[in-house]
């Protein structure tokens, strides 16, 4: 009997990359240069040369000067006053494992939004859509026992609001914030995911490296939104 081939995910480059355009797997991770949005107040990102053997220099050394919210990047609890444990004390199982991307359907996510997610959905969850996380739908992931919530959005919360009430209140629930994914080539569904942070101790945050995949065991493909018509109500989730 003929052996079935698993269908592969299908990943286009974006204009001027390098990366394979069929593949396994779906990099989601913005690229990090001088050209990378960063959030207002935050510093720039530079990249130079220190070692240039056209200077004389035995081999080529970049220079990298960045944020550590720039680019791709997770928060840390001690990102915000009041609380402690810096990236690397982040459990890795939250960082790694089954994920659901979910297509925003306006630009800010509510408790209602949130109630309408399937049940038995995965506990790391990815925000397609740049939405605003609301204080109280930031309350409703908390209570649903989410390790990871994502967003392809430079921040979850509004860029006026110094407060940052949606990390106040995730981080303060040890939930892992993943803010600035490229979700533009990932399709609202399950996916796998991998988002792993430099290690910098007791650092605030730190850039990553994000790839989603499809697991072996696949289930019918559904389009997973917060809009109205989403019509399943959540509530549980799986891990």
């Amino acid at each position: 009997m003929p052996t079935r081939r698993r269908p592969r995910l299908r990943a286009h480059p974006l204009p001027g990359s390098t990366r394979s355009p069929v593949s396994r797997f779906l990099d989601i991770t913005r690229p990090l240069g001088p050209a990378t949005a960063v959030f207002p107040g935050d510093p720039p990102v530079s990249l130079s040369l220190a070692l240039d053997p056209q200077r004389g220099d035995p081999a080529r050394v970049s220079q990298l000067v960045t944020g550590t919210h720039a680019g791709t990047h997770v928060d840390a609890p001690c990102h915000l006053p009041g609380l402690t444990g810096g990236v690397d004390a982040l459990p890795l199982d939250a960082l790694i494992g089954p994920v659901l991307v979910v297509q925003a359907g306006r630009a800010k996510v509510s408790a209602a939004d949130v109630a309408r997610i399937p049940r038995g959905a995965p506990r790391r969850i990815l925000f397609r859509g740049a939405p605003i996380v609301l204080p109280a739908a930031a309350r409703a992931l908390a209570r649903r026992g989410l390790l990871l919530v994502g967003t392809d959005g430079l921040s979850i919360d509004p860029v006026e609001d110094p407060g940052l009430p949606a990390h106040a209140v995730l981080l303060a629930a040890g939930v892992v914030i993943l803010e600035a994914l490229d979700l533009s080539r990932a399709a609202p569904g399950r996916y796998e995911l991998a988002a792993l942070p430099l290690l910098l101790p007791g650092c605030d945050g730190a850039p990553a490296r994000a790839v989603l995949w499809r697991s072996g065991k696949r289930r019918p493909a559904r389009r997973v939104t917060t809009s109205r018509r989403a019509g399943q109500r959540g509530g549980g989730t799986s891990r």
